[in-house]
């Protein structure tokens, strides 16, 4: 019996032996692929902050463009105003049959 019991002993030794070599090998293969991920994350961190810093650019730029079009309704605005005042000014309206007469004539002639 006790060979037998010694063979055993050998055989869990030699089982545990395995075992630990494979934890190894996973453990390192653990390592490598959470290294793997980890470069992947930092590269996804590196896109993120580029796209952040392009929303920044467009942001400003749309703060801009938003600014001149306000400027741009402004003026249109103070022109309509101007020729408001143009059109409903005593010499418009004075005018208006003469205006009528020449474009009644440059009908004709074209």
């Amino acid at each position: 019996m006790a060979s037998s019991e010694s063979e055993t002993r050998g055989a869990d030794r030699q089982e545990r032996g395995v075992d630990i070599h494979e934890s190894h090998e996973s453990s390192a293969d653990l390592r490598t692929s959470l290294a793997a991920r980890e470069s992947e994350v930092a590269g996804l961190k590196e896109q993120l902050d580029i796209r952040f810093r392009e929303i920044a650019v467009l942001t400003r730029e749309l703060e801009k463009q938003g600014a001149a079009l306000d400027r741009m309704r402004q003026e249109a605005e103070l022109q309509r105003l101007q020729l408001e005042k143009v059109v409903t000014s005593t010499t418009w309206r004075m005018t208006g049959p003469l205006r009528r007469l020449i474009d009644l004539l440059r009908s004709r002639r074209g």
